[in-house]
């Protein structure tokens, strides 16, 4: 499964943890971070790329997360975090149960475009809600999904399926 690794401000996640994710999930890492606004990097196929982009931000709020391909090619367009719009990306840890129209495309790809792109444009404060959160919790079952928006508010769906340790998620 894939790797998610969320850290507030000021908790930089060790380099040596980062490469070992990367190494045990090399089929494309990426991450979110908060700075005056929301900013996505991704696409990454060598540690030395990610980090070299990671590293500058490391001490900002950030979210991690580094691929194991299951569904989809391994390509930029399958890395994480997915955008939803220019002021919300999530990424994702886990299988989603989803009909896959686009073969070519991950399960968490077609989940944005088909739930999450659709409750954002209805509602854009839809993951700010206790009853979509719990909603999403039920569609996605055992998977885990990390949300930020552009004013660096993060949410975690199913945070009790992963686990703290030394401030990161």
């Amino acid at each position: 499964m894939c790797i998610i690794a969320a850290s507030p401000q000021g908790v930089i996640i060790p380099k040596e943890n980062l490469e070992q994710c990367f190494k045990n999930n090399s089929d494309g890492a990426g991450f979110m971070y908060h700075d005056n606004g929301l900013v996505v990097e991704k696409g990454f196929f060598s540690f030395d790329e990610f980090y070299e982009a990671y590293a500058p931000h490391a001490e900002k709020k950030i979210v991690c997360h580094f691929r194991i391909k299951t569904h989809g090619e391994k390509n930029k367009d399958n890395c994480h975090p997915f955008l939803v719009s220019e002021d919300m990306a999530f990424v994702h840890n886990g299988i989603i149960k989803i009909e896959e129209d686009h073969k070519e495309y991950s399960d968490t790809w077609h989940f944005n475009e088909k739930i999450i792109k659709p409750m954002y444009r209805d509602n854009r404060a839809f993951i700010r809600r206790l009853y979509n959160q719990e909603l999403i919790k039920g569609f996605i079952g055992y998977s885990k999904l990390v949300f930020m928006d552009s004013k660096g508010r993060s949410f975690i769906i199913n945070s009790d399926k992963g686990e703290w340790y030394e401030g990161v998620w």
